[in-house]
């Protein structure tokens, strides 16, 4: 039997995590919860950590698991230098072997575009990082979200880890979950407990999003930035009006 871990990056948010305390005491766990719990960071924060990458956390990609005899893990909720762009699924392997060069470890854990991701890409070398020692193979996984998923499927995903023993050498399994729930159930949430009327037209592109698996905020984001300002000072207009030209079948993001 291997020992699990249970990951999922994408969407962490300080003081929300349940299990925490029971976390830290795991073996091997009282770090990388340190680190989840750090403070929120203000908009300057986020600014120059787009630039400055030594302050440890998720999206410095300072976070680093060792267990003795195991493959490093590193994980990180972004790009490097950049926590607020991700790895896409279908990018090509020569982007992405760029994006990922200043890392050696030869397993990546990152979150960030909520799409579940499992590849594997021949790591290359960093001018000024030597960052392989030993150039080969690197996996690069991505557990997807569990309450925010923007693959159309619209199930909670999440990723276990398995520490297996084959060969004489232990290794990292990767299982992928899906768990299916009930939508209406949580849209009844949303109305009873005032969060919908809240966040208003944003509210309810994220329920959209929870009932379809489709990035229906996040692309209307995309799209709002580059209205006029008299729009975007008014979601519920804005979003109207993204409704009526938007969707699965012409995204923002795709321009």
């Amino acid at each position: 039997m291997g020992r699990e871990y249970e990951l999922s990056p994408a969407g962490i948010r300080p003081g929300v995590l349940e299990g925490l305390d029971q976390a830290r005491r795991q073996p091997g766990m009282q770090t990388c919860v340190d680190l989840i719990e750090q403070k929120n960071p203000t908009e300057s924060e986020r600014r120059d950590r787009r630039t400055d990458q030594t302050e440890p956390g998720l999206g410095s990609g300072r976070l680093v698991l060792e267990i003795e005899g195991a493959p490093r893990l590193r994980l990180f909720h972004g790009l490097p230098g950049d926590p607020f762009a991700g790895i896409m699924p279908d990018a090509d392997e020569q982007v992405v072997s760029s994006q990922i060069a200043i890392y050696d470890e030869p397993i990546l854990i990152c979150g960030h575009t909520h799409q579940p991701l499992n590849r594997t890409i021949a790591g290359l070398r960093h001018a000024s990082h030597n960052a392989l020692a030993h150039p080969g193979l690197q996996r690069i996984l991505n557990p997807g979200s569990v309450g925010m998923p923007y693959n159309g499927v619209p199930r909670a995903h999440y990723l276990l880890l398995d520490l297996v023993k084959e060969n004489g050498h232990l290794d990292w399994q990767p299982r992928f979950q899906q768990l299916e729930y009930d939508h209406k159930r949580v849209a009844c949430t949303f109305h009873s407990s005032g969060l919908l009327e809240a966040c208003g037209a944003i509210g309810k592109l994220n329920l959209r999003t929870i009932q379809d698996g489709l990035p229906w905020a996040s692309d209307y984001g995309q799209w709002v930035r580059n209205q006029p300002q008299s729009l975007r000072s008014d979601p519920e207009a804005a979003v109207d009006l993204y409704l009526q030209t938007h969707g699965p079948s012409q995204w923002a993001f795709g321009g």
